[in-house]
């Protein structure tokens, strides 16, 4: 029986698309209770890389970027490339509108990389 990994990704999609859960998510990860006024801002990219796959999760959060990936039921020495390549399409899409040429700094939010393996 082949499994339907468009009905997981939908399921991981949803559960990770609300600002409450996000931020609860992450004060687990960190250790912190956030204040439940504290901004939440979803910039998960749709449609990147291959094949029109809507990709992982993604949001900003006092002041840190935070990218979700989902398991994966293969191993792939490519991860680190596609991580890679995603945070960098984040970082345009952050940075959309705002000149990088200029001779001031930009202030950009801090990647956050949480890795859970499963053996």
């Amino acid at each position: 029986m082949q499994d339907n990994i468009k009905y997981k990704d939908s399921v991981f999609s949803l559960l990770f698309s609300n600002p409450d859960i996000l931020r609860e998510l992450y004060g687990a990860l960190e250790g912190v209770d956030l204040p439940q006024d504290l901004p939440v801002t979803i910039n998960t990219l749709q449609d990147v890389l291959y094949m029109d796959r809507i990709n992982d999760i993604s949001f900003e959060v006092d002041g840190k970027l935070i990218v979700l990936m989902e398991h994966q039921s293969t191993v792939s020495p490519n991860i680190p490339l596609r991580i890679l390549l995603y945070i960098a399409r984040l970082y345009e899409k952050i940075l959309a509108g705002k000149s990088i040429y200029t001779s001031k700094r930009i202030s950009i939010p801090l990647s956050c990389l949480y890795c859970a393996v499963q053996r």
